[in-house]
């Protein structure tokens, strides 16, 4: 029997609700089927539902995936770095929930994925594309990569005496080339009349023939196409050597005699003067550049998109000819077919042809006479239109509707028959009331705070919400303030975010703010909004993540970031401290040693007394170098007694020369007899 149209409006109606939610959803959303074994391990798992956010962050069209398995999708998953299947399949086991970021091979993003599971064997996924955020990141890992090399290039440099530099510029370009996936790095220096340049450092990778031997004094002229460009201090990138231009013929025969596909050329300057160039060269393969990866997907998404144009075109012309989507069937009085339209002879799996003739009753239930209880039979004595539902001996469910046509002495010269398979809309009915209950589940159980907003007040919250605002249960929220619930640094901003997602008709961009529970506590979100309609009011649905843990993880890195960068900047003072002390030792030794000679030779005199002067002032020198060359060490230093006036002299010594520059006169006032201490005393 039937479910009375009014509760399965109801029914229809709460479904819509949570249906809308999900669909509205900022994330992607998809619903799936755990496949197991004979022995009940994971080994695949079937799309059963996804939301337009799912199709859009992966590119998988929903009429083309529901119902079949990943496998079939994304053939390629299996040889992932990640067993989706098996880390899903303990997810439909309801053994965990999981949370977490991973790469997908198959569709090249990354994703932020939870997964939770409403019913044994299935399990909810919702996912963020963070392929941006990911791509930011590695950025910034990138760019302290490239700050590290620059730090241990110049350090290289600084420390390296004359007589090494040669091996330092071979290191460096051997880092150089490795940091950038070059095949070749090296260094050319222009003769002083400009003419000729030679080579003088090369890095190879393996297997790389070294070009520096035949590259000495090389004649510009050959290359005058580059030569120009270089002379003008200009940049050179060739991404192939085979698009150079007509005028560069030279530079490309010369390029594919040393396999170069790719390179870049930098000028040296120095006081505005050229005098070189540094370069690296891509001889395994071609070397593409961001920007031209762009420009080569734009072309392939406007191809793509012409070709569904065009589809799409041809679809509704088809549409256009034969435009009614129902079963539709002219009879004669007799109840025999006379037309009938393609939609009815798909249904049949006839041709039209073999159609036409045939009775009614024949061709839907193989009978051999009428079917007293079907609507259209009645309309042959009714003479008005009929309808009703009818059970066909196939088992399907048919809505029939029967309209006469009757010529003008009201007789019966024909029937339109329009009929349309309700079998599945009647299954349909039947799974309302599970469906209502398990899409109230999906949004009620999932794992972040999703709440409707209509008129800056909550309508709508689920239980991550409760917990995220740290109340008891619905009432404690609905129709109280959203602003309330977050802190007042963002009261303006949200009140911008509601006028925005009024105005604009479109999802505001996700932002990060701070809520606030009951007790105070506050909270590090991120929140996305959409506008909705939600029970016939405009308003906005919200989802809220709580990124505590993940703000903590970024703002511990920064502060370690900050160490890092302080302790290398201390190591390059040590080093720098070293190289004056050394420095400054020997001739000050030398200078000492020869006013000791002038003392020794003269006892009286100003000459005894200025050579005893030289002494003091040397030892003193001695002693700051002594001390800056403790400074300098780096390794660690055991800890031994030590006098506290000892150790402020000693220190006092280091900077007594910036008081005396300044006028500062400085007053040791220190009490006797201090108990020592155990200090590093060089440090």
């Amino acid at each position: 029997m039937p479910i009375p149209f009014q509760e399965v409006l109801l029914i229809i109606t709460e479904i819509d609700k949570y249906r809308l939610l999900i669909e509205q959803l900022p994330y992607g959303f998809a619903y799936h089927k755990i496949v197991l074994d004979d022995e009940g391990r994971p080994i695949d798992y079937i799309f059963v539902d996804v939301n337009p956010a799912f199709e859009e962050m992966t590119g998988l069209i929903k009429e083309e995936i529901v119902g079949r398995r990943v496998t079939q999708v994304l053939p390629d998953i299996r040889d992932s770095g990640f067993d989706w299947i098996e880390a899903y399949g303990k997810v439909a086991a309801r053994e965990e929930v999981l949370d977490f970021e991973e790469y997908s091979e198959p569709l090249r993003r990354w994703y932020g994925v939870k997964a939770y599971s409403d019913e044994y064997g299935f399990f909810v996924t919702i996912v963020q594309d963070i392929t941006e955020r990911k791509s930011i990141q590695q950025g910034l890992e990138y760019q302290l990569a490239f700050e590290e090399l620059i730090s241990d290039i110049s350090a290289s440099f600084v420390n390296t005496p004359a007589p090494g530099m040669d091996s330092s510029l071979n290191t460096a370009l051997h880092k150089i080339g490795e940091f950038f996936d070059a095949d070749r790095s090296y260094i050319f220096i222009f003769s002083a009349n400009g003419t000729t340049m030679d080579n003088t450092h090369e890095w190879c990778a393996p297997c790389i023939e070294p070009q520096i031997e035949r590259m000495q004094d090389f004649p510009m002229d050959n290359i005058p196409w580059w030569t120009e460009q270089i002379r003008n201090k200009e940049q050179i990138e060739i991404f192939d050597v085979e698009d150079i231009p007509p005028e560069g013929t030279a530079e490309k025969e010369e390029f594919q005699l040393q396999g170069i596909r790719s390179l870049i050329s930098i000028p040296m300057v120095s006081d505005d003067k050229l005098f070189g160039f540094f370069g690296v060269d891509f001889v395994k393969e071609k070397k593409s550049w961001t920007g031209e990866q762009v420009s080569l997907l734009k072309l392939i998404s406007e191809i793509i998109a012409n070709t569904l144009a065009k589809q799409k075109s041809e679809s509704e012309k088809h549409l256009i000819l034969d435009t009614i989507s129902e079963s539709v069937v002219y009879l004669d009085p007799e109840l025999r077919v006379i037309w009938t339209n393609q939609i009815t002879a798909n249904s049949l799996m006839k041709p039209l042809e073999e159609i036409g003739g045939q009775f009614c009753y024949q061709l839907w239930n193989n009978r051999q006479e009428p079917c007293k209880d079907c609507p259209v039979v009645k309309v042959t004595t009714t003479k008005r239109p009929e309808e009703g539902e009818v059970i066909t001996d196939y088992g399907r469910i048919r809505y029939l509707r029967g309209y006469p046509t009757l010529n003008k002495h009201n007789e019966l010269i024909g029937l339109v028959k329009v009929g349309t398979d309700i079998t599945e809309s009647k299954q349909m009915e039947s799974n309302l009331l599970e469906s209502e209950h398990r899409f109230r589940q999906l949004v009620e159980m999932a794992p972040d705070a999703i709440f409707v907003r209509i008129d800056k007040c909550f309508a709508y919250v689920n239980q991550a919400a409760l917990r995220l605002f740290g109340v008891q249960s619905e009432e404690d929220l609905l129709g109280t303030s959203v602003v309330e619930h977050f802190h007042a640094q963002y009261h303006e901003e949200i009140l911008e975010r509601i006028d925005y997602l009024r105005e604009k008709g479109h999802a505001a961009p996700r932002t990060e703010q701070v809520s606030v529970k009951s007790d105070g506590t506050l909270v590090d979100v991120e929140v996305e909004a959409v506008p909705i309609k939600y029970q016939t009011q405009d308003g906005a649905l919200v989802y809220v993540r709580d990124i505590s843990e993940r703000k903590q993880s970024e703002r511990q890195k920064i502060k370690e970031q900050a160490r890092l960068r302080q302790q290398q900047k201390l190591e390059a003072i040590g080093v720098l401290a070293s190289g004056v002390a050394h420095e400054i030792n020997n001739p000050i030794n030398g200078i000492m040693n020869y006013a000791q000679l002038i003392l020794d030779t003269e006892t009286n005199g100003y000459s005894a007394q200025y050579a005893s002067e030289i002494i003091n002032e040397t030892e003193r020198v001695s002693t700051i170098v002594s001390n800056l060359l403790h400074f300098s060490r780096q390794e660690k230093q055991s800890h031994s007694p030590a006098r506290i006036e000892d150790i402020i002299q000693r220190t006092l010594s280091l900077i007594r020369t910036l008081f005396r520059r300044d006028q500062i006169i400085l007053e040791l006032d220190i009490p006797l007899n201090l108990p020592n201490i155990n200090a590093a005393v060089s440090r």
